[in-house]
């Protein structure tokens, strides 16, 4: 229900592309160093009970409201691929047409008790432009962007669950290493990030 009241909202404001943040349909957990063995469990099994295909029921969902509005949302989840056997930290670029592309996070190294490592860089062909996707850490590799651009994206959508310790990135030293690592990826490809 939040995700269409987004959905409406960036409609409003006429907005092309809304991005949702990773792990937004099943929701993230804070896998730092300080997550215990039974808590690994708890996550473990929480992933492989709620990770939906792409496409899916969540996915559907969102493209009949999109479909409204003739937007694109991307939207971060748990997707369950390979016949049911592998879990992957995944962004799906969803219009009116339906699911347009997935991305799975590359760099999964932080995710890995619970998600797999994506291994292709899609582009994605759209009426606003041509799309790439990232997941959070994978702003830190700046190859990523690089391998976007001259594949000819116009733009980047990056799905996060960036650590902070609060809301404003100019007072908080994690928050604005991302902002730091997003705009520097921005202009050394000239390509647009929406974060």
């Amino acid at each position: 229900a939040r995700f269409l009241e987004l959905i409406d909202e960036a409609a409003s404001q006429k907005a092309d592309v809304l991005v949702l943040p990773e792990g937004a349909r099943q929701g993230y957990a804070d896998f730092g160093y300080t997550v215990q063995q039974p808590e690994f469990a708890e996550w473990s099994r929480y992933f492989v009970r709620e990770a939906e295909p792409i496409p899916g029921p969540s996915t559907e969902v969102i493209r009949k409201a999109v479909e409204r509005h003739g937007m694109y949302v991307q939207l971060g989840m748990a997707e369950i691929a390979l016949h049911g056997n592998v879990i992957y930290n995944s962004n799906a670029l969803i219009g009116p047409e339906g699911v347009v592309g997935v991305y799975r996070k590359t760099h999964a190294h932080p995710d890995y008790p619970f998600f797999n490592t994506g291994e292709s860089v899609p582009v994605f062909h759209t009426p606003v432009g041509t799309i790439g996707s990232l997941i959070c850490y994978d702003i830190v590799f700046p190859e990523l962007g690089r391998v976007y651009a001259l594949k000819g994206a116009q733009m980047l959508l990056m799905s996060t669950a960036w650590p902070m310790k609060g809301h404003d990135r100019q007072t908080d030293f994690s928050g604005g290493i991302m902002d730091l690592m997003a705009r520097a990826n921005a202009i050394a490809n000239q390509i647009w990030l929406v974060v």
